[in-house]
């Protein structure tokens, strides 16, 4: 009996798929030969984008920063707190007894969501071709593997879009 000579062919799927959760938020991206689709949802709110491949830049960009919304949350539960301790002391205490509690807890709860929360966050910034930023992507919520994956094949799809409208 003959063996099969039967070729193995080792087919390269490219990583065009990105998927970020993080827990009630999640983002998606993902892109075909044309287009670039953003997608997110929080909770009950949800957006879907559409870039051009073509008019993105290759070159990305990447930052850490902290998100200035927690900086205003932790202003606002310092506030709660003092607030809590004002009037504790004063003479709403005695008609409101309930209200310096409840200022101090929902301001102690706060300052614990903030603090949990206030590291800086790393982005890949995907700019347009006049160096705006058009997206950005979380580096802390996935995989750096799965990450560095879709950033080079999302790169090399941009640079074969823009050689196929461009030249």
């Amino acid at each position: 009996m003959k063996q099969n000579d039967a070729k193995i062919i080792n087919i390269k799927q490219k990583s065009n798929k990105l998927t970020l959760e993080h827990s009630i938020n999640t983002s998606k991206y993902e892109f075909d030969d044309n287009i670039l689709y953003e997608s997110w949802t929080n909770g009950t709110l949800a957006e879907n984008k559409i870039y051009q491949l073509r008019q993105l830049s290759p070159e990305f960009g990447y930052t850490k920063e902290i998100d200035y919304g927690l900086i205003a949350k932790l202003k606002n539960s310092l506030w709660m707190i003092t607030g809590a301790v004002i009037t504790f002391f004063s003479d709403y205490h005695q008609s409101i007894p309930l209200l310096a509690p409840t200022f101090f807890v929902v301001g102690l709860s706060i300052l614990i969501y903030v603090l949990v929360n206030i590291r800086p966050k790393s982005w890949t910034n995907i700019h347009n071709d006049y160096g705006d930023v058009e997206i950005k992507i979380s580096r802390d919520q996935c995989s750096e593997k799965e990450r560095k994956k879709f950033e080079k094949s999302l790169k090399n799809a941009i640079i074969i879009a823009k050689e196929e409208y461009y030249y």
